[in-house]
């Protein structure tokens, strides 16, 4: 019955293709896209998801003024400069970022993607339509409309690629001064860096998190936040001065100080250090132990821990009896 029906709806709407109505023919199709993307919800393992959408597929070739046979040629003489291959993969996640965005149409990196493939299959109209529907979304992330303020100066957009720009930077400056009001708001700040990051400007963001870690009212949940942070963007010197504040506030924490004892191990120089500081993590977990004897054995750890080879080459870990 589904596959009937979204049949029917392709069958009408490549009749009104070749009676000139491309409008309702892209209806039609986003009306199937809709279709499947619900049943999906019910059945997402149903065999016949995959048959459907290269139904839609082939249609939206149809769209373009492509056969499926001929998507390669076809996209050479558009000047999309695209083999085969390019085509059938830019079609699959077109078909796919219709759908999602059908399914939220209110996510905005969904539709930066979706307007993204638009442009690259040179229909300027879809991604502009995208676009200006995206900018009059409430609450746009500031690194959002300068990413915005891209696609539009890609589409020869110059004066709303201004717009999104000015409002985008008068965002981060309000941001910014906001943050120098309250510098113990870590929220705020791991928003700010968050933005840096995120408009590849990174080691900007490190240096606002750098700041935020040292502020006397920081707590451990957001330290961990940011040694998280600093982790994933590979700044080892703030991802230790994470760790080093934390066992300050919780310094009964065998963890926190065997984590110290890692990012030190793995500084080929710091040896020694992050001997002391795995020291401490043992003679507490040894404690710990004492009491609690199903508790983690951070000795047992360290011996599998790729990071500590140094360490256990030492002659104070060998004499160390867990």
């Amino acid at each position: 019955m589904l596959s009937h029906f979204t049949q029917l709806l392709l069958s009408l709407g490549f009749d009104e293709f070749k009676a000139g109505d491309k409008a309702a023919a892209q209806a039609r199709r986003d009306d199937a896209i809709h279709l499947v993307t619900t049943y999906e919800r019910f059945d997402p393992e149903s065999p016949m998801i995959k048959h459907l959408i290269n139904g839609i597929q082939q249609f939206n070739s149809v769209l373009e003024g492509k056969s499926q046979a001929g998507a390669g040629s076809q996209a050479a003489t558009k000047g999309l400069n695209l083999s085969d291959q390019e085509v059938q993969e830019i079609q699959q996640q077109l078909v796919s970022l219709q759908r999602r965005h059908q399914a939220n149409p209110a996510d905005p990196k969904v539709t930066l993607e979706l307007a993204t493939i638009y442009l690259r299959l040179k229909q300027n109209d879809q991604a502009l339509k995208l676009i200006d529907s995206l900018v009059q979304q409430p609450g746009l992330e500031i690194s959002t409309r300068f990413t915005v303020a891209a696609v539009y100066q890609n589409l020869g957009q110059g004066v709303k690629a201004g717009q999104q720009n000015k409002i985008a930077q008068e965002g981060l400056k309000q941001l910014e001064a906001k943050l120098a009001t309250e510098p113990g708001n870590f929220d705020l700040a791991l928003d700010l860096a968050t933005t840096h990051v995120q408009l590849g400007q990174a080691q900007r963001g490190v240096d606002v998190l750098a700041q935020a870690i040292q502020q006397p009212s920081i707590n451990t949940t957001n330290l961990l936040m940011a040694a998280q942070f600093f982790n994933q963007l590979g700044s080892q010197k703030q991802l230790e001065a994470a760790l080093v504040v934390l066992t300050d506030k919780m310094p009964e924490s065998p963890e926190g100080w065997y984590d110290l004892a890692a990012v030190q191990a793995a500084q080929r120089d710091r040896t020694e250090d992050s001997w002391a500081s795995l020291a401490r993590a043992l003679t507490l977990d040894k404690q710990r132990r004492a009491t609690n004897a199903t508790a983690d054995n951070i000795h047992d750890r360290v011996v599998k821990d790729p990071r500590f080879t140094d360490v256990r080459r030492l002659p104070e870990f060998k004499a160390w009896q867990p």
